[in-house]
């Protein structure tokens, strides 16, 4: 009788460990799901942004604002303020993912370096992307990209 006892309760922390585990797996598959979809990805880089910029400059609108609207219609996820009023620095946070991953997986040599070939585009593109919005009429005389990986920033 002990023994049956001694299983029902082993099952029943099976059981328990079986739901800690599907949480977890899910968990994980909302973790990937943030990475695979772009828009989600860009959501995450705008909070780190965000996240930095309040801890170094406050949550101040008078030395920053979060998604800055320019005169011309175009929104920069931050915008900081200098001395001067006719001039900030738009940073803007770009999280090009899909084909560094490509590269780092791939175990094809020449896959491997058309991998790399197109994550070097990607990130020029991003970077003329985010030179777009240097316009003095946006009052705008410098930009930053965001990069919110560090893998992919020392890379």
């Amino acid at each position: 009788q002990r023994q049956v006892v001694d299983v029902i309760k082993d099952l029943a922390k099976l059981q328990e460990s079986s739901t800690v585990l599907g949480k977890i797996n899910d968990n994980i598959q909302s973790l990937q799901e943030v990475f695979i979809n772009t828009k989600k990805r860009g959501n995450v880089g705008e909070f780190v942004l965000e996240k930095i910029l309040t801890n170094m400059l406050g949550s101040n609108q008078k030395l920053w604002e979060r998604q800055y609207k320019t005169i011309d219609g175009k929104v920069v996820d931050a915008y900081v303020k200098t001395d001067s009023e006719k001039e900030g620095i738009a940073i803007d946070s770009k999280f090009s993912l899909d084909n560094y991953q490509r590269y780092l997986v791939s175990e094809d040599i020449k896959v491997k370096e058309n991998y790399l070939k197109d994550f070097r585009n990607d990130i020029r593109k991003r970077i003329d992307e985010v030179a777009k919005y240097i316009n003095i009429k946006n009052k705008i005389s410098s930009a930053v990209m965001f990069i919110p990986s560090e893998e992919i920033f020392a890379f």
